[in-house]
């Protein structure tokens, strides 16, 4: 499409409108697709994908490999991932504190 010569404030005028009204639809947009969600009993964003958990260092899996138990070694990875991945707890310290209990 030719455009007809204009000033340089019609013409910003003119791209600031199409931005907002650009802006103005895509929130339409979205309103359209929650609702229409909504309306089909599901919620109103999608699932988003977990991210895959970090594995546990080898030198900290052999500390919790020393315990006997399986449920006790299952709860202390669960206990060290959580404080990897909440509490943002360095690995190294968490097997300081691992090895302080133990003795």
């Amino acid at each position: 499409m030719k455009w007809p010569w204009v000033s340089r404030m019609a013409y910003d005028l003119i791209v600031e409108e199409r931005d907002r009204l650009r802006g103005k639809n895509d929130n339409w947009e979205d309103h359209v697709r929650r609702t229409d969600r909504k309306d089909r009993g599901m919620t109103e964003l999608p699932a988003q994908k977990k991210t895959p958990m970090e594995q546990i260092p080898p030198e900290l899996a052999y500390v919790i490999d020393k315990f006997s138990s399986e449920t006790t070694r299952q709860s202390l990875r669960n206990q060290a991932r959580i404080a990897h991945s909440r509490e943002g707890k360095k690995w190294s310290e968490i097997r300081a504190e691992l090895e302080a209990t133990l003795g």
